[in-house]
């Protein structure tokens, strides 16, 4: 009978013990200040860093400029472009702008018809100012991290490029400015080229 009794104060005991302790809570380890190392004595959580941003190159890779010989009858070269020289500027771009100029030192625009739809382009002399459509150009880049386009123009037709029955319209000097918000983000020149020369035969 005691040691009935013993077993039953041991029991009591017991459960008396574990149900008085309370549960440890996990010590929390703050996170490292800047330049702070995680050290036995004063430990800290290093913080994982952000990716950092890729940068995106600022360029135009291609820009290209074409001129035209203009109507003939089997050979590049040797008739006038009585209706106006025509030529085409391109674009492939990596940066969104709002704004570009074409000029063509010496020469006289006629008029300039862009192909992306939303852009508008109006001839001054030597000088065509071209309003962009950023949000054609914001769709390229997130979809092909560039943007494409094409301005076709003629010169008039008293221009020295379309009474030239040699060149025409190639061999000019094209200088090209991308604008965002007015300030200028891209210059470039270009000569105006053409798939064929004076004297070569038509294919």
């Amino acid at each position: 009978m005691r040691a009935r009794l013993a077993l039953a104060a041991i029991a009591a005991l017991v459960c008396w013990c574990v149900a008085g302790v309370a549960p440890v809570a996990a010590k929390t380890i703050p996170a490292c200040k800047t330049g702070q190392k995680s050290t036995v004595k004063k430990p800290c959580a290093a913080s994982k860093a952000a990716p950092a941003a890729k940068s995106v190159p600022h360029w135009c890779p291609i820009v290209g400029a074409t001129g035209n010989l203009g109507g003939n009858t089997g050979r590049a070269g040797g008739v006038a472009q009585t209706d106006g020289a025509i030529g085409s500027v391109s674009l492939d771009c990596t940066f969104t702008a709002d704004g570009l100029t074409i000029q063509i030192p010496g020469h006289t625009f006629l008029s300039a018809t862009p192909t992306l739809a939303g852009d508008t382009c109006s001839p001054n002399g030597d000088t065509v100012t071209c309003k962009l459509n950023v949000a054609l150009q914001k769709q390229g880049l997130t979809i092909a991290g560039g943007w494409q386009n094409l301005i076709n123009w003629k010169l008039t037709p008293s221009d020295p490029a379309s009474n030239d029955v040699t060149n025409g319209s190639c061999g000019l000097t094209v200088v090209l400015t991308l604008t965002n918000a007015g300030a200028t983000t891209y210059t470039k020149n270009a000569i105006t080229a053409c798939e064929f020369s004076a004297g070569d035969l038509l294919r």
